[in-house]
């Protein structure tokens, strides 16, 4: 049977599969966003690291000085 005359004989398989792609697209966007926030959470992290980093670098050279 053709998808035409599936849809004709039942017409909920439409809404059925409307519903479907709705309801992937949306989990498809919450994992976007929690990717997108995994990663802005490492960009964070590592942002972190290079201050930490730099304050240690500022302590050597001020040690040195005295």
């Amino acid at each position: 049977m053709s998808s035409k005359c599936a849809r004709k004989a039942n017409p909920y398989l439409d809404i059925e599969a409307i519903i479907d792609n709705e309801e992937e697209e949306e989990e498809e966007e919450e994992e976007e966003e929690e990717e997108e926030e995994e990663e802005e959470e490492e960009e964070e992290e590592e942002e972190e690291e290079e201050e930490e980093e730099e304050e240690e670098e500022e302590e050597e050279e001020e040690e040195l000085d005295v």
